[in-house]
């Protein structure tokens, strides 16, 4: 089974890291490569359309110039395999892009009916030249260029596409020709295909790295500049999203608060390149933390943070709760002497119908303080009102 692409989300580094390394044969990491492939179909769905469109418009305003000139070049059988091959191949991407849940397997079945649509063109192209030595062979032009321009395929496949039709065509029309234009018309296929596999190259080594651009923009529009957490905006989107995953999947989330105690009186104490140093420390410790891909810590805003689990039970959030101030504690080897002290509140909530995630938020930040007027350096747990309804029991840590 093929594996999925893994799902965007801040604090990702293959995108910088691809475009760093380069992709001189316009193949992306594994896995990179895949998520590119579903981008690229879905991205493209109207240029998948519009490309089948084109194909119809071209087949049938052929068959149509044919009859209404009175030449009929195209004979009985060449139209019948236009209409009965050519023309639902070209309805391939209008159907396979009206939902197209699997990226790599809708480019594979647009490729298949790319194939068939140049191999049937050049099928009719030489049924036409063989009885009429009239018939235009620059028909065989067009074909490429839909093939290289047109179809939306991947560099690779449009070339081997491409190539193996040109070798075909020279193959099937050599009885007709003088070896004179047997070298103009192989030199001109040459070159065409050359071009034509130049500017796609060009045009899909800019799409990707368009693609490799833009999801290192969202990355850093979506991180805190100082801790790489995410900042509070992406934090509240993936927790509305992990809220509602929870909710119809009836799982338990944990929720946490937390701030630095006395970060002020650091700060000017020792300046703030060490607050700043204590900041990374204290995200770094908390990232540690994280087990699951849904798991995430965000900089809710100055030395407060916040981070979410999901299946976690209350055993688990509670020695989180005991043992992370005291991780936090020694958190500054530059200063071993420096006490690090943190308060927090820690929620476990089962999200479900008419309870917000704001509330969860309100109660851990209720605990925090509770802990910052009664018992600094440590973290408070609360647990809201289990739903009746059973739920999914809690994973295992």
């Amino acid at each position: 089974m093929r594996a999925r692409p893994r799902p965007w989300r801040p604090g990702d580094k293959r995108y910088a890291r691809q475009r760093r390394v380069g992709f001189p044969w316009l193949q992306f990491m594994s896995d990179l490569e895949q998520e590119y492939r579903q981008n690229y179909i879905t991205s493209n769905a109207l240029r998948f359309r519009a490309s089948g469109t084109v194909g119809l418009v071209g087949v049938f305003g052929f068959l149509f110039a044919d009859w209404l000139s009175g030449y009929h070049l195209v004979p009985g059988r060449a139209q019948t395999l236009l209409l009965t091959a050519t023309v639902p191949a070209l309805a391939v991407p209008l159907i396979v892009t009206l939902h197209p849940r699997d990226g790599a397997r809708a480019l594979r079945q647009i490729l298949q009916s790319t194939v068939l649509v140049a191999f049937s063109a050049l099928a009719v192209i030489n049924m036409g030249r063989f009885q009429h030595p009239e018939f235009p062979h620059e028909a065989i032009y067009l074909v490429l260029i839909y093939v290289y321009f047109i179809s939306s395929l991947l560099f690779y496949e449009a070339l081997v596409c491409c190539l193996l039709l040109s070798l075909t065509y020279v193959v099937t029309n050599w009885p007709l020709w003088t070896p004179v234009q047997l070298f103009y018309q192989g030199f001109y296929l040459i070159m065409a295909n050359a071009m034509s596999a130049l500017g796609l190259y060009a045009m899909q080594r800019e799409a990707r790295l368009s693609f490799l651009m833009q999801n290192e923009l969202r990355q850093e529009a979506a991180l805190d500049g100082l801790t790489g957490l995410m900042n509070r905006r992406s934090f509240r989107n993936h927790l509305e999203t992990v809220w509602i995953q929870a909710q119809r999947e009836q799982a338990t989330l944990g929720l946490l608060l937390l701030d630095l105690d006395g970060f002020k009186a650091l700060n000017d104490k020792y300046g703030h390149p060490f607050g700043d140093l204590v900041l990374r420390n204290a995200a770094q410790i908390l990232k540690s933390n994280l087990r699951r891909p849904l798991d995430a810590a965000g900089r809710y805003g100055g030395d407060e943070f916040i981070a979410v689990w999901s299946g976690v039970d209350k055993h688990w959030l509670m020695q989180l709760a005991r043992h992370l101030p005291g991780q936090l504690e020694g958190s500054v080897p530059e200063r071993p002497s420096v006490r690090i002290n943190a308060s927090g509140g820690a929620v476990l909530v089962w999200p479900r119908q008419g309870l917000f995630k704001q509330e969860a938020i309100r109660m851990a930040d209720r605990k925090l303080y509770e802990m910052k007027h009664r018992n600094r350096g440590s973290i408070a747990f609360a647990q809201m009102a289990k739903p009746a309804a059973p739920v999914v029991a809690a994973a295992v840590r």
